[in-house]
């Protein structure tokens, strides 16, 4: 099963079990490209690699998107580095994304009428999610473990 959408020209692909984003709105995309710029500072002083896990700070693993699609893909996700600096005194970063698709909580209208001008969107966004959240009950929607894994190198995040 494979649910495809378009937002501002941009494409999501999920296919059960992989999330294959070819193209990430401008804003998401500078706030994670910020994010490891960010860790690549606090953990890169005076080594050569670094690894952020599990073990490492929630603030520092916690990756969440306040707007954009990401926003309904990818929620509380988790994030890990690996990073090693090249010869070139590069870093070579291999990300992992991890999270759950999943909706396990009922929302109130009120907790997304913040936004004047985008009313209508907080209404059918909240109604969307508690319809999801009654199908996921009732084995409609099914939950499934997201794992995203790429590489990149710095001058390119």
């Amino acid at each position: 099963l494979i649910n495809l959408w378009k937002k501002k020209d941009v494409y999501y692909a999920i296919n059960h079990m992989t999330i294959n984003i070819k193209c990430l709105e401008e804003d998401a995309l500078i706030a994670f490209k910020n994010k490891l710029r960010k860790l690549t500072e606090k953990y890169g002083k005076n080594t050569k690699e670094f690894v952020i896990d599990k073990n490492s700070p929630v603030e520092d693993t916690a990756i969440n998107f306040d707007k954009s699609d990401l926003l309904y893909a990818l929620h509380n996700a988790t994030l890990f580095v690996k990073a090693i600096k090249n010869e070139d005194d590069k870093w070579n970063l291999k990300i992992e994304i991890i999270d759950t698709y999943d909706f396990t909580d009922f929302k109130s209208i009120n907790e997304y009428m913040d936004n004047k001008e985008a009313r209508i969107d907080d209404i059918i966004s909240t109604t969307l999610n508690n319809f999801a959240v009654a199908s996921s009950e009732y084995g409609v929607l099914k939950i499934y473990d997201v794992k995203i894994k790429f590489e990149t190198k710095e001058g390119e995040f």
